[in-house]
């Protein structure tokens, strides 16, 4: 379709290179793969009706109808495949592993994400899947944990498939579920990869892959670019992490191939190995979901997925916590000011991932909480996205930057935080309204701007998501479970029917405490004022129930504080604007 000639040219170069040479074709083995899929397993749709994922069931189609003419296929995974939305979740992978099952998969490269239910449940889910899990770097107590690698005999041709696993696993994972692992060095995982090449050459390999979680990015410890450099004899790596699409497909690095099919089954991934007499080329395509529209889902596998889902509903059913009282999250509300439900969601996030702080978006948030018992239905249906839950290092000047971002009415991206205490002033320009942060305060110290802080959020705004730029260039400091698993343990905790008592009393700062800062805001900055107005607000401080303007009489030198309710409450208007004098 579109690569492959180029490709099978580049590669046919290397091999004449290696003083290999080339005689006629005889037989064609078919690779196919996937990675960072996290779960998506069900095909989406754009406004105008374009495939944009391709889901589990249509991409079985497509590995039928392309693996018709060949000697034999295999079928690959590199990684975070068990993990991400509530299907996956609700069974703890299970529920994936059954559909990797029916699909074929011969192996799977474990991911980082692939640990979130622990290292003895992986080991389960790699049984239930049927296909070994490889990670030759991961070993316990001096021992291999995992299996290492797997040789497959298609047509005559053996074909070595080893596994890695990204070190930074050792930080990106809950301790807890990773006790007692060693994910190796970049000089370790070298020499692990050396060793894996001479051994599967010297079991008469014909070819040799590397199924690899590790990612291009340069701020990992180990991407799958420096494996290539470092270690000569591997023919391609199939590789994950990072959530890579090459712009042409694939990289070639130290003659050996490196491809990558973006994310959630967005595309799809397949390498040619073509024997030509006692030589060997592979060509490498990827495809976007759009083009592969014309393949239809397989109904044995939609059967399978609908059966699932029937299953899953008594498990939706399951209560996992009690309310005294309705909390919050309608989206006028969510998006305009801090909730009762605002609140629980961001400690819940701020407590699930042990960070000093954390940062929700309005937009994460879709509907409200029951008084009473509520269902893991009723947490899906309020955080329906399968985002998972990221601590990042992020600079008190970028959280600063993310305070004044969000502060946008109406909007998704309106943001809530747990661990600080927030000043804010308002000012108009050209632009209109707005409100800024002049101070902030964590555990009771002010905010410093080189400082990095260990900030939980959703991966949606890690990433950038809703304008949040400052967040996304901050480097990667750990990764968790889902936003629902942070909100199920949140009400599994004991006694959490007192706290959300006291969380729906609680505020930011109490009205008193606010108009305090506020008075001392304004005292200080009116010192600086030029402005020869009558009367000015100087400050601004949220509290939950409303704003605490800091007002200044520059005629007698008074200051006082005046309460308003924010945009959306019953009863809100406009502060008048100061008259300059005449």
């Amino acid at each position: 379709m579109k690569k492959i000639f180029s490709m099978f040219c580049a590669l046919m170069i290397a091999l004449s290179l290696l003083g290999i040479q080339v005689t006629a074709q005889d037989t064609t083995i078919k690779v196919f793969f996937t990675n960072d899929v996290h779960s998506r397993i069900t095909e989406q749709m754009d406004d105008q009706g374009q495939l944009t994922q391709l889901g589990y069931a249509r991409y079985a189609t497509f590995i039928k109808e392309n693996a018709k003419d060949a000697a034999g296929k295999l079928v690959l995974d590199a990684g975070d495949v068990f993990h991400g939305q509530p299907f996956a979740n609700l069974e703890k992978g299970a529920s994936v592993a059954q559909i990797l099952k029916a699909i074929g998969y011969d192996a799977i490269a474990i991911g980082n994400h692939d640990f979130n239910y622990g290292e003895n449940r992986l080991e389960t889910l790699g049984i239930e899947s049927g296909a070994p899990l490889l990670a030759a770097n991961i070993t316990k107590d001096g021992n291999l944990r995992y299996q290492a690698s797997v040789v497959k005999e298609i047509g005559g041709v053996k074909v070595g498939i080893f596994g890695l696993t990204t070190p930074d696993t050792a930080v990106l994972v809950h301790p807890s579920l990773i006790s007692g692992l060693d994910f190796g060095t970049k000089n370790s995982i070298i020499q692990t990869a050396e060793e894996m090449v001479e051994q599967l050459r010297g079991q008469g390999c014909d070819i040799i892959l590397a199924l690899t979680h590790l990612g291009t990015n340069a701020s990992s410890g180990f991407t799958s670019i420096d494996l290539a450099k470092e270690v000569d004899g591997i023919d391609a790596i199939i590789d994950g992490h990072s959530h890579t699409r090459f712009e042409n497909d694939y990289i070639t690095e130290n003659n050996t191939v490196i491809v990558s099919a973006g994310e959630y089954l967005k595309a799809a991934g397949m390498l040619s190995i073509e024997k030509q007499g006692n030589t060997y080329a592979i060509s490498a395509q990827v495809f976007d979901a759009a083009e592969l529209s014309q393949y239809a889902p397989d109904t044995q596998i939609e059967k399978t997925i609908e059966e699932i889902n029937e299953k899953q509903i008594v498990t939706l059913d399951k209560v996992v916590g009690k309310s005294p009282f309705p909390l919050d999250g309608e989206r006028a509300n969510v998006r305009s000011m801090e909730t009762n439900l605002t609140k629980v969601v961001s400690t819940a996030y701020k407590n699930y991932a042990g960070a000093e702080i954390s940062l929700v978006n309005g937009g994460d948030i879709r509907a409200s909480l029951p008084e009473g018992e509520i269902t893991q239905w009723d947490i899906v249906n309020t955080l329906p996205f399968g985002n998972t839950i990221v601590v990042k290092s992020v600079k008190g000047k970028d959280i600063v930057s993310a305070l004044n971002k969000g502060w946008n009415y109406g909007a998704g991206s309106y943001l809530h935080f747990d661990g600080m205490v927030v000043q804010y002033e308002p000012y108009e320009d050209e632009n209109g309204k707005h409100n800024r942060v002049i101070e902030a305060y964590v555990n009771g110290e002010p905010l410093e701007e080189e400082r990095e802080y260990q900030v939980a959020m959703s991966d949606y705004i890690a990433q950038g998501g809703d304008g949040y730029d400052m967040l996304a260039e901050a480097p990667l400091a750990a990764q968790f479970g889902s936003a629902e698993e942070a909100l199920i343990e949140y009400f599994s905790q004991p006694g959490i029917q007192g706290k959300i008592e006291r969380v729906s009393e609680e505020v930011r700062m109490t009205t008193e405490d606010a108009a305090g800062y506020a008075k001392a805001m304004v005292e200080a900055r009116a010192k600086e004022e030029k402005n020869n107005v009558g009367f000015r607000v100087l400050a601004c401080v949220i509290i939950a129930a409303g704003l605490i303007y800091g007002i200044w009489n520059r005629e007698n030198g008074a200051v006082n504080t005046f309460f308003g309710k924010k945009k959306g409450q019953p009863g809100y208007k406009m502060f008048i604007k100061p008259k300059k004098p005449e």
